[in-house]
């Protein structure tokens, strides 16, 4: 969940029909969106009488996307964004 309208309505109209929820929200960065982003996710959660969870990727996603799309870059080459499986 990242704490927008889209995700909110889609929380709700999901707990309305009666299926089972936990909210995620995946943190990419360390940076102030972010976080405020997941403390969103939860309030919304918390309203709704869901779960929540943050899953914090940052560490990952430096380590597979943001570094080779500076290797990329630094060599001339259009950055290629690897899928984080």
């Amino acid at each position: 969940m990242s704490g927008g309208v889209d995700s909110a309505v889609a929380a709700s109209i999901l707990k309305r029909d009666a299926h089972e929820l936990v909210g995620v929200t995946f943190l990419f960065d360390g940076g102030q969106a972010s976080r405020i982003g997941a403390e969103t996710a939860a309030s919304i959660c918390a309203k709704l009488g869901i779960s929540h969870q943050v899953v914090d990727l940052s560490q990952r996603y430096e380590e597979l996307v943001a570094a080779k799309v500076l290797e990329d870059l630094a060599v001339g080459r259009e950055p290629s964004i690897p899928v984080i499986a």
